[in-house]
């Protein structure tokens, strides 16, 4: 996402009703101004309420009048995101075709909210990059995390700073088994044992012939296990393995 132009909207200090003010005319207008130079433009929700059932017309409208400029969504810090956000992202996923990339970054998730938005990332057949960051989702829902897979078009997932499960990790293994698009997978500060490593590694990397890059950063896990060599003495795709801050030693260091 580092060659998009992020626009925001909403305040770090005032909570923003989204409807249509000068807020969305100004970022209308500075998009079409913008967009015959080729760039785009992923579109910021910071700290922005959506309680008005007119707000989530307003944001689909402002999208599908900029599809060429508007291409990803990043809801951070949003207010009371439990109420609406899944109601957002189903429209957004559903009316826009344009988004092919979406975060959701320190949102409050309770489980029907996550639930409804794992569904939605899973039936979408343009997303390609998906990102939750610090959301505290509820285990439960974070075992469905494999499903966002299973939409043929993903390439890009990124989970940071959320407890994964067993569950979750076997899940995520058993589809990036099967997987033919994820190239990029990033599972940093996601409370990963050697347990579940290995079960990400031999149920899924082992069998996987398009991921090229894969962080595990800042997790706990003995990275001398043999899983490890496995995988990198069998794996020809594979060209980026980050491992910063997961208890690896100088021999282990040497071997990657």
């Amino acid at each position: 996402m580092d060659d998009l132009i992020d626009i925001k909207y909403g305040s770090d200090h005032i909570y923003t009703e989204f409807n249509h003010c000068r807020h969305v005319s100004s970022a209308r207008n500075f998009i079409h101004q913008h967009r015959r130079k080729g760039r785009q433009f992923r579109l910021i929700l910071q700290k922005t309420l959506f309680l008005d059932p007119k707000s989530f017309d307003t944001l689909v409208e402002l999208i599908n009048q900029c599809t060429e400029g508007i291409v990803g969504l990043k809801c951070f810090s949003a207010t009371r995101f439990s109420e609406y956000g899944s109601g957002i992202f189903c429209r957004v996923l559903d009316e826009c075709p344009s988004i092919t990339q979406l975060e959701v970054s320190r949102c409050r998730l309770k489980m029907d909210t996550a639930n409804a938005l794992i569904t939605a990332v899973a039936s979408s057949t343009i997303l390609t990059h998906f990102s939750l960051k610090s959301t505290k989702m509820a285990p439960t829902a974070l075992s469905r995390l494999g499903d966002v897979m299973h939409n043929g078009s993903l390439e890009y997932l990124e989970v940071h700073n959320e407890i994964l499960p067993y569950r979750a990790v076997n899940g995520l293994a058993h589809a990036l088994s099967n997987d033919t698009r994820l190239t990029t997978l990033i599972l940093t500060e996601c409370s990963l044992t050697t347990t579940k490593v290995d079960v990400l590694l031999l149920t899924g990397l082992l069998r996987n012939t398009t991921l090229t890059t894969l962080s595990l950063g800042f997790n706990w896990f003995n990275s001398y296990s043999d899983s490890f060599k496995q995988v990198l003495s069998t794996n020809t795709t594979l060209q980026h393995l980050h491992l910063p801050k997961s208890c690896i030693g100088n021999e282990q260091q040497r071997s990657i």
